[in-house]
């Protein structure tokens, strides 16, 4: 009896372990693709490669991607967007609707945010100091799925040759100002970009009001280049 019964647990365990196989099976092995309508694409990846500056962080620029595909938890695959091309094509069916509620829908490319990328990024960019960058895409089909390769060669950067100071000529502000010139931020020499003035601006005027310039704000400088 004792070993009918150790053979029953034996069966139990051995079936529950091949039912888990087939749910690890399905969810791995189901087309990403089920749910992309004919003549439509899965954003699958978003690549940015700068060409001509090895130390420019790529990763800087990936904020300004306006589309972005679908999160991978690990050697890209995402079990809640296999999960979601689990469910049937009913979408009234209640099994349906539970699958697609704890799964996630995938990414369709919109052609039209690679154009608006590439503007975003050549603002940001201009941000940072570099003029006139040329920013493009490649875009690469395969098995309903797109890849868009973003290529950036960074323009050019001007140096500060000179800085002056136009303040106004009443009340202490002018001498307090000058106290705090000695950590003036940007410098005659430094690559120009607006990030850094931004930085500079909002840097004097904490300390403006830390000397009791109470209100005082970054936008009551302005500059002309």
């Amino acid at each position: 009896m004792d070993k009918f019964v150790r053979i029953l647990i034996f069966m139990v365990r051995l079936i529950r372990l091949f039912a888990i196989a087939a749910v690890f099976f399905c969810v791995f092995s189901c087309s990403t693709t089920k749910f992309v309508p004919e003549g439509r694409y899965r954003l699958a990846k978003n690549n940015i490669e700068v060409l001509n500056d090895n130390n420019f962080s790529s990763g800087k620029l990936e904020p300004y991607i306006k589309q972005k595909p679908n999160t991978y938890f690990f050697l890209g695959w995402n079990p809640f967007l296999n999960l979601y091309n689990l469910s049937g094509k009913n979408e009234k069916s209640f099994i349906n609707k539970l699958i697609r509620k704890a799964g996630v829908a995938p990414v369709i490319y919109e052609p039209d945010l690679v154009e608006e990328s590439i503007n975003n990024i050549k603002t940001h960019l201009e941000y940072l100091g570099y003029y006139n960058s040329n920013v493009f895409a490649r875009i690469n089909h395969k098995d309903k799925k797109v890849v868009v390769d973003y290529k950036v060669v960074l323009g050019k950067r001007y140096e500060i040759s000179k800085l002056e100071y136009s303040l106004p000529n009443r009340g202490t502000f002018p001498s307090d100002f000058a106290k705090d010139s000695v950590n003036v931020t940007i410098k005659p020499g430094n690559l120009f970009s607006p990030a850094d003035l931004e930085k500079e601006t909002e840097r004097s005027a904490a300390q403006m009001r830390k000397i009791g310039y109470y209100g005082f704000t970054k936008n009551y400088y302005s500059f002309l280049i």
